[in-house]
């Protein structure tokens, strides 16, 4: 074992409770989309929701997940692609809306993305 290469572990514990992280991949997409994020903190968020806005503010779907689904560290919510009448969106820049309740309070921002049909 004199050839072995000594290593290091690293770990944070932080108990700031903050969504961290959020990316949708791909990104630009050609539909389909996983919208991945870190949770800190000790406790898991009460739910989760996603929005999608066109640039003009409209709300094109909503998806809910609930707090059974949700960890502390990684998770993803899949989107289709669709909206909530079922139809592809077309080409374009969109924006998503991620709200995640915790401590009575609701964490959430916006960020753009885009779909390349």
């Amino acid at each position: 074992l004199a050839d072995t290469i000594p290593y290091q572990v690293r770990f944070y514990v932080t108990l700031d409770e903050r969504v961290d992280e959020l990316y949708p991949y791909p990104n630009p997409s050609r539909g389909a989309t996983d919208f991945t994020f870190r949770v800190l903190g000790a406790t898991r968020p009460e739910q989760a929701r996603l929005k999608i806005f066109t640039v003009a503010g409209r709300l094109l779907r909503e998806l809910a997940v609930p707090a059974s689904e949700l960890n502390i560290g990684f998770n993803r919510i899949r989107w289709d692609g669709r909206d909530a009448e079922g139809s592809e969106l077309a080409t374009g820049v969109y924006f998503y809306n991620p709200v995640l309740p915790r401590g009575g309070r609701d964490e959430e921002r916006t960020e753009k993305f885009a779909i390349l049909r």
